[in-house]
């Protein structure tokens, strides 16, 4: 779905522009196409090529580079100077050329919000179940200068078993508008293995290219839980990101399983806490709307904590609790258990006569080496030549009983996997519905 489709869309069914879109035209990503978008795109690809950029791009750099060039021209042929109005265009024009993969969209550098705190490792793969055997520790007694030596039938130990908070089966993620609520949400995230992203107000498109990175690198359904102040900005955030994800999953052609949601502060928790209401400035332009839906005035997230403590806390605990699967450790433990039992009956069973010729070597060695006790230096040649056919021999058993510990690899338990049952139906956003589908969920 593009800004061509979205015109031939809403002629052949007589409806408008708007009736088809989430945000405003010239902010919804989908609708990136009209000559001022491309006029805008390209002055700035054009800067893009001359300046020789790549990665680690700052558009607050660009600004400045731009600016200090003789005779710079803004997108519009106007003298480019270092204003206000000049900086919003680089930020529009930006924009632009990224939705219209004019520039590489990974390439910036959002240096306004702080990075996120990442708890889920991209590099965390469980281990599948294993047999470990150690037979390095098998020594025949020499002469120079005791008789210690260790003879000690070895048994394999199962591996694979341990549990990591990333073996549960979600990736999950709290995203606020605000660094206030770092003190509550921080704990619970770090307890969860909770990603936690923070932003200044509307977090950027950079915010949710890491997103998907971390969402693709993951290999497990992303759940967000988007958490903002009950006002006109607020409480339109969750959809800004959820569309911004919509569309580059479709740009990028990503096939991957993400579900966005409100959590807090939302009109019924406003309503069941009896949070006081502050007055919107004058300036927001979003407030008429907002106040005809929501009645009059804005609620902090702040009110919740400094009037009910502890509330923000069981509210995103309670949703977060429902993706983890709260008896995944106790499960790897008995299996752990249950290898371990296995091993053991296997183990014995498969090498009893080696056990049983172990033994007796282990007996002879014994008995040979006691015999030399008192005449050490002397015989030392004497007692290697007795002892090499059972080195020997002790090498081949060594050899037989690893080989033997493979072949029972093979029919370890199997690692449990995580499970849970979360109440799936009430996302705001959700990576596999349809275009209309989700716009119908938006207008809901």
């Amino acid at each position: 779905m593009n800004y061509q489709d979205l015109k031939h869309l809403a002629k052949s069914n007589k409806v408008t522009i708007r009736d088809l879109l989430v945000m405003a035209p010239q902010n919804d990503p989908f609708y990136t196409g009209t000559d001022g978008d491309l006029i805008k795109a390209n002055w700035f690809a054009d800067l893009w090529r001359r300046f020789g950029y790549s990665t680690g791009v700052h558009l607050r750099r660009i600004h400045y580079q731009v600016v200090s060039q003789r005779d710079a021209k803004d997108c519009n042929g106007k003298p480019y100077e270092n204003t206000e109005r000049c900086w919003n265009d680089l930020n529009l024009s930006a924009k632009a050329a990224r939705y219209l993969g004019l520039v590489p969209v990974d390439a910036f550098i959002d240096a306004r919000n702080p990075p996120a705190h990442v708890y889920h490792s991209k590099d965390y793969k469980p281990s599948e179940p294993f047999l470990s055997i150690e037979t390095d520790e098998w020594s025949l007694p020499s002469i120079a200068p005791s008789l210690d030596y260790s003879l000690e039938f070895p048994t394999p130990e199962p591996y694979g078993y341990l549990f990591s908070p990333e073996d549960q089966p979600y990736m999950i993620e709290i995203w606020c508008e605000k660094s206030t609520m770092n003190d509550v949400l921080l704990p619970i995230c770090n307890r969860y293995h909770t990603n936690f992203v923070t932003g200044l107000g509307f977090l950027s498109i950079t915010s949710v290219q890491h997103l998907l990175n971390r969402a693709q690198a993951s290999g497990k359904p992303a759940r967000i839980l988007y958490i903002s102040d009950f006002d006109p900005a607020g409480s339109f955030m969750p959809q800004q990101i959820a569309r911004q994800i919509e569309f580059w999953l479709q740009q990028k052609n990503l096939d991957l399983d993400i579900a966005l949601m409100p959590l807090a502060l939302t009109r019924d928790q406003v309503i069941k806490f009896e949070l006081p209401r502050i007055p919107i400035k004058d300036t927001d332009r979003r407030a008429a709307n907002f106040e005809e839906k929501h009645g009059e005035g804005a609620v902090e997230l702040d009110a919740l904590e400094a009037l009910y403590p502890g509330s923000l806390s069981d509210i995103v605990n309670g949703a977060i609790s429902q993706f983890v699967d709260h008896g995944l450790r106790a499960r790897l433990r008995e299996a752990e258990d249950d290898a371990e039992a296995w091993v053991e009956a296997e183990w014995d069973r498969r090498t009893r006569f080696s056990q049983e010729r172990f033994y007796q070597i282990a007996d002879q060695v014994q008995s040979i080496a006691e015999g030399y006790r008192e005449r050490l230096t002397a015989m030392s040649e004497e007692l290697e030549d007795e002892i090499r056919p059972l080195r020997q021999e002790l090498d081949q058993l060594r050899h037989d009983i690893t080989e033997t510990a493979f072949l029972m690899e093979s029919s370890l338990p199997e690692r449990p996997e995580a499970e849970t049952d979360p109440n799936d139906g009430n996302w705001l956003f959700r990576s596999d519905r349809d275009y209309i589908s989700q716009l119908v969920r938006y207008k809901q």
